[in-house]
């Protein structure tokens, strides 16, 4: 297949004509990843949500929200994988 023209348009592309570039997905910040899950499965009406990856800032920050009575139960898993 060629490229067809659409006007003054850019071609379409076929799939071998270009290559495919696949980004990874990078976490810029874990705690809005983890009260942005939070608030998708409150939506959702879901009692339990699992965060990962978690860190200090997110089990204090979590520990907090518990404290003042935001969240329920808090149950921390250490999977013995830091730093990996």
């Amino acid at each position: 297949l060629k490229p067809q023209w659409l006007g003054s348009r850019a071609p379409l592309r076929t799939a071998s004509s270009s290559p495919v570039h696949t980004a990874a997905m990078v976490r810029i910040s874990v705690l809005r990843d983890c009260l942005n899950g939070i608030c998708n499965a409150e939506k959702r009406g879901k009692r339990q949500v699992q965060v990962r990856p978690n860190s200090k800032v997110v089990i204090k920050f979590l520990q907090v929200m518990q404290k003042h009575g935001y969240i329920g139960d808090l149950e921390i898993i250490d999977d013995h994988r830091a730093g990996k």
